[in-house]
């Protein structure tokens, strides 16, 4: 039984890799305003959905100057890149996710209803598999689909609607056929078997109930897991803290902003994150801390 203590660890400060450090608003190219999603390509090209602004951007490594890669009058909520570099971003009040350099629009017909088969209303969480199939979440709609890879039919992934409340950021563990998915409304992160195996499963979090204690989440919105030991990484975004969680555990431990849930501007600190990303030498934590207008770099342990 979890006793409500925090495990102990120690927080480093964040380094502000985009964005104004002192969380100053902007439109310039060494600005952000409100991001919500990053992405990291395999050249060490930080990609950032600057919401507020309704554009991509694209950070070169070690570059603070970004260039405006994908742009419409919409809100960009969710980023992928796949193996042949193609970028996908989910533009959420466009109810459509678009692929570039195709500029294939998913779907075809923008649509704001919650049919799932036709819409993608409030399209938020993207990932894409090896074989081109396409999965997104429908926050405001509380459903995930998968697109064909023709892009021509979709398929609901969980057929009982009541197994997620408004989900955000997926990711994709396509190894062991498992989807990560950060429920938001319902504090948790759960773990769905592609191919129904087991079922759908609360790997992170209470079910239905919100806290800042170790063992709770409140309204996380990111997720990422750890290939070499499937520890998950949370943007436990109400909280305004990344909570590392060991595959198995009960509870997590804070290694970027404040244990306690108390939001903050400092280096230490994070206002409101909404995802979070793992490089690939997992060693360092990439996150789009929405209220700060930046993108903060965390070491993982």
């Amino acid at each position: 039984m979890f006793l409500g203590f925090v495990l102990a660890t120690t927080i480093y400060p964040g380094m502000t890799v985009a964005g104004n450090a002192n969380g100053v608003a902007g439109n310039g190219n060494q600005t952000l305003n409100g991001p919500l999603d990053v992405f990291l390509n395999d050249n060490g090209t930080l990609f950032v959905a600057d919401w507020n602004n309704n554009r991509v951007q694209a950070f070169p490594a070690g570059s603070q100057i970004g260039t405006t890669v994908s742009s419409l009058t919409s809100h960009p909520q969710g980023l992928f890149i796949d193996s042949f570099s193609n970028l996908y971003v989910t533009w959420g009040t466009k109810y459509q996710v678009i692929s570039q350099p195709s500029g294939i629009s998913v779907p075809p017909t923008a649509s704001s209803t919650c049919t799932w088969s036709i819409s993608l209303n409030d399209a938020y969480g993207i990932a894409v598999d090896s074989s081109g199939n396409m999965y997104v979440s429908s926050s405001s709609c509380s459903f995930i689909t998968v697109w064909n890879e023709n892009r021509t039919s979709a398929a609901r992934l969980l057929a009982d609607s009541s197994l997620v409340s408004q989900p955000r950021h997926l990711y994709l563990d396509e190894d062991n056929m498992v989807i990560y998915v950060a429920d938001t409304l319902h504090h948790r992160i759960l773990k769905i078997f592609l191919n129904n195996s087991l079922p759908a499963q609360t790997v992170a979090g209470i079910n239905g109930v919100s806290g800042k204690t170790a063992d709770k989440l409140n309204g996380p919105a990111g997720v990422c897991v750890s290939r070499n030991d499937g520890t998950i990484y949370i943007a436990d975004t109400l909280n305004h803290r990344i909570q590392k969680w060991p595959m198995g555990a009960s509870a997590g431990i804070t290694i970027a902003g404040n244990s306690n849930g108390t939001s903050g501007s400092s280096m230490y600190a994070l206002n409101g994150p909404y995802a979070v990303f793992l490089d690939s030498t997992e060693t360092f934590v990439y996150v789009a801390d929405y209220y700060n207008n930046r993108v903060q770099r965390f070491p993982v342990s």
